[in-house]
């Protein structure tokens, strides 16, 4: 009742009096844990009834929520990964929220977003985990007042919390044992089935980059990364994440394209002492590109580039070699010249599919992929040399005709897949170039 009272109130009635007198409330039951969760659940917490506040509000109560959950005062049940991406995909959209003072709706979108995304950040971590790294914390200041070097401490990952994020991405329900028929399945499915898991939660195909991202930084971060990793191999590492490669979002498959790049480099460099040197499969290779569907799918210049730095073994987050990080994903920079010239074929069973792949790209693309073998395959350093014997091995390796130049440049000089008449994707790849004269298909 409180709720719907609130939710009819004004946005101007939605204060900061308001707020603490709702804190007093839930501090006065505190001792009765269900009434503390409802109360929870419908009034401090319900971020449906707080969206017309101002963002200072909106703000504090985030600020609480995070320390609520860090330090187990909230329930799971109240608060968690499912509640926070419907908030995502409905609330918390530029084209609902309303202007404030100073601040058009998209910008607070975008600051609001962000508060959501890093409330899904601290609800993977395991809720023991928190208490663990305050007790760490003490124990690493203690350490540097008596001058002891300090190892990386490891956060705990929830893995219910994780498969949930990722198999919403997917579409796929967490528990579907007993889902019912997807023809009824809107008329008689309640809010508890949908917190259980029994149906797919719907993540909006425009919050999927983002949501990759969070997982890419767990990947790469020191204290989460092999046990996320495992969690990634427990849900079966690269092949769940094929449909997300299989659609027409430029943005969803160049993040996607990106975390898989994180995950295979540091699943082949977790065995620095092998010989030789692991590497992505053939298979694998054949599965991750016949996924991107580029005849149906134009393959983009941001996908592209996380291709190239997979066949390289290019590591995420390092900023010479990730030049295209904050870029359109349609039309992004090529890797830096010097980065090419220095780089050796890391997956060897990559090259000949990738020539085949790019035969099936636009012109733009194509002389993309020119100018990047040119510098990998160059004469002019010890790694260049190396690459060229890779190359060669490939098809001699993989049974193809002895003449690998003459099909290396077939893979550039065929027809080319005809682009819209407007369409200036060369123009953009490349405005240095005049193409007045020049035939775009």
């Amino acid at each position: 009742m409180m709720s719907l009272l609130l939710g009819s109130l004004p946005p101007a009635y939605l204060t900061a009096e308001l707020l603490s007198s709702i804190e007093r409330l839930c501090s006065a039951v505190s001792s009765d844990r269900f009434i503390s969760d409802e109360i929870h659940r419908y009034l401090l917490y319900n971020f449906r009834l707080w969206v017309p506040a101002s963002l200072k509000i909106q703000n504090s109560i985030f600020d609480k929520l995070h320390v609520a959950i860090k330090k187990k005062f909230v329930s799971s049940s109240v608060v968690s990964i499912r509640y926070m991406l419907r908030l995502l995909s409905t609330q918390y959209q530029s084209s609902i929220l309303p202007p404030t003072a100073g601040t058009g709706g998209g910008g607070r979108s975008s600051h609001m977003r962000g508060r959501i995304l890093e409330t899904i950040r601290i609800l993977l971590y395991d809720p023991e985990s928190w208490a663990k790294a305050q007790s760490q914390r003490k124990y690493q200041l203690n350490s540097i007042i008596m001058g002891v070097s300090n190892s990386v401490n490891s956060m705990g990952v929830s893995f219910d919390a994780a498969r949930t994020l990722i198999y919403s991405m997917l579409g796929k329900a967490t528990f579907p044992q007993g889902n019912i028929d997807d023809t009824i399945k809107g008329t008689v499915v309640s809010e508890a089935e949908m917190d259980a898991g029994a149906i797919p939660e719907h993540v909006a195909e425009t919050d999927i980059p983002d949501l990759l991202q969070i997982l890419v930084d767990f990947s790469v971060t020191p204290a989460t990364q092999t046990e996320f990793l495992s969690i990634f191999e427990r849900l079966g590492g690269l092949r769940i994440w094929l449909p997300l490669i299989s659609t027409a979002n430029a943005q969803v498959r160049r993040m996607t394209l990106r975390l898989l790049r994180t995950y295979i480099v540091i699943k082949c460099d977790s065995y620095p002492n092998a010989n030789p040197k692991p590497s992505l499969s053939a298979v694998d290779v054949r599965m991750i590109l016949d996924s991107l569907h580029v005849a149906e799918f134009p393959l983009q210049m941001g996908s592209f580039n996380e291709l190239v730095s997979l066949v390289l073994g290019i590591e995420y987050g390092d900023p010479t070699a990730d030049p295209f990080a904050l870029v359109s994903h349609d039309h992004a920079e090529m890797l830096a010249d010097n980065i090419l010239l220095t780089s050796s074929i890391r997956h060897p069973n990559m090259v000949v599919p990738m020539l085949e792949l790019i035969q099936k790209c636009h012109l733009h693309v194509r002389w993309v992929g020119l100018e990047c073998f040119k510098l990998l395959l160059s004469d002019d350093n010890v790694e260049g040399a190396l690459n060229r014997r890779v190359f060669l091995a490939c098809y001699a390796t993989q049974g193809y005709a002895p003449y690998p130049v003459e099909v290396f440049f077939a893979s550039f000089v065929t027809d080319a897949p005809q682009l819209p008449a407007s369409d200036n994707s060369f123009a953009e790849a490349f405005s240095s170039v005049s193409t007045t004269g020049i035939v775009l298909s």
